[in-house]
């Protein structure tokens, strides 16, 4: 019993010392968590706690390269059948949140490139211009003769972001909407030897620009934290997240001067997320 009460004696006579520091340690932590920021300059008198700086991030810019598969182009087959199945398109995205609390909001604009070649319509006789509805399966096209088509969409969205996970911002669902501006050329060229260069003027183009109106989402997955070394070399230029983000994006024509030119995509995009 004697040895019981010396072992329970040094156990605390070791113990109580230890504890006194991190207790007071824990009581000064708690204090200065609950304790009031004094007024930033030009603050106007505001004041904020820790615990307010602490509960979510705040995003105030982003940049996005993406790359998308096509799905749809046009409202009818005139595409598909001219150039076959769609190609790939790619984007690049900058932005700049103006608020940010529960939910972000921002405005972005955003820059696509888009190149197909194909054949040209053997004839148009018996079709009635401009096409209306799908072509007819009487109509071929000319392997001999080659026809290429450029699109430029430039995009002004207003965009929204929100972050079940504030702090961390591990997914964050992302969405826009906003007026697309597509330059649009179509070239045919002459039927010539692919070793020899066509002469000036002997090419057909056709180039103008379409309106349309752009939505889209995507679900952003961080990917912050995977590899150390490339997190503190992109937070030194000011990055704070990376994510990759699967996204589906419509454009319905409002404008159809250079023809229908709705479109379906899906892609991928990796994002750059600035915080204030």
């Amino acid at each position: 019993m004697m040895r019981l009460r010396e072992g329970l004696f040094f156990v605390l006579g070791w113990t109580l010392p230890l504890a006194a520091p991190l207790m007071a340690q824990e009581e000064a932590s708690s204090d200065i968590k609950n304790k009031a920021i004094p007024p930033l300059a030009g603050s106007e008198g505001q004041q904020a706690t820790i615990p307010d700086l602490l509960i979510r991030r705040r995003p105030s810019s982003l940049l996005s390269f993406s790359l998308a598969k096509v799905q749809n182009l046009g409202e009818n087959d005139h595409y598909q059948r001219l150039y076959g199945t769609p190609n790939k398109m790619g984007f690049i995205q900058t932005g700049y949140y103006v608020y940010s609390n529960q939910v972000d909001i921002g405005f972005s604009a955003k820059f696509g490139y888009y190149n197909a070649s194909g054949h040209p319509l053997t004839s148009l006789s018996g079709l009635s211009v401009p096409v209306k509805g799908d072509l007819p399966d009487s109509v071929q096209v000319d392997k001999k003769q080659s026809i290429t088509m450029t699109l430029i969409p430039v995009q002004a969205l207003f965009e929204a972001a929100y972050s079940p996970f504030p702090v961390s911002r591990r997914i964050t669902f992302r969405g826009w909407i906003g007026p697309e501006f597509t330059f649009v050329q179509e070239t045919l060229k002459p039927n010539l030897p692919t070793t020899t260069t066509a002469p000036a003027g002997t090419s057909l183009v056709s180039k103008g620009w379409n309106q349309g109106i752009v939505t889209g989402g995507m679900v952003s997955i961080s990917i912050t934290g995977v590899e150390s070394r490339s997190d503190y070399a992109l937070k030194s230029i000011g990055v704070d997240r990376t994510y990759i983000s699967p996204f589906v994006e419509y454009m319905k024509t409002t404008n159809d001067k250079m023809g229908n030119l709705d479109r379906k995509i899906y892609g991928i995009s990796i994002t750059f997320e600035g915080l204030r």
